[in-house]
């Protein structure tokens, strides 16, 4: 659709148990042969944040604006809660404890029909068993520590978050004064 006039540009039909994000690139390009104009901007709802589709709009040279969807699991500090730094290789934790241990993790299914085997950042279990966080921060054994997994397009998720960090910012950074 585009987002001034409102004009619908391109529709697909998707099967009840089909994601929301699947088709989005051809919808791009559908919408681009139906108004023979060239989409500068893809937006869409959380549904379409994921890391594929993300990626799938890198290595094609688009630009896709979406929330990065959150996390399912709030029974623990989430992943979010942790600064992780791929450019030097460190993961910080809530209580400010840091790793530099990357492993890899179990493999599971990508969701696109094959299988992929994520890295992540591994905390010692002498420093999370320490820890007066652990209750909120690792499940499971006291001779466990957390292990935090990095999503294949971890740099773009991140890239993402920032960027929408950075705009939420600048929308309530105006404050409306009285005349």
């Amino acid at each position: 659709m585009d987002t001034d006039s409102q004009l619908i540009t391109a529709v697909d039909v998707l099967p009840g148990n089909a994601p929301d994000n699947a088709g989005a690139m051809a919808l791009v390009e559908q919408s681009e042969k139906n108004t023979a104009c060239e989409v500068e901007e893809t937006m869409g709802d959380c549904a379409y944040g994921d890391g594929t589709t993300r990626q799938t709009f890198v290595n094609a040279g688009r630009t896709l604006v979406t929330k990065v969807p959150g996390r399912p699991n709030k029974a623990y500090f989430p992943k979010e809660d942790f600064q992780i730094d791929l450019a030097t290789g460190i993961c910080i934790c809530p209580a400010g404890q840091s790793t530099r241990i990357r492993r890899r993790l179990k493999s599971h299914p990508d969701g696109q029909g094959g299988w992929q085997r994520p890295w992540g950042f591994s905390f010692d279990n002498r420093i999370c068993g320490a820890c007066p966080l652990r209750s909120k921060c690792v499940a499971g054994k006291k001779d466990k520590g957390r292990t935090v997994s990095l999503h294949p397009q971890e740099t773009l998720l991140q890239q993402a978050l920032t960027f929408l960090e950075m705009l939420f910012l600048a929308l309530f950074s105006f404050k409306l004064l009285p005349k």
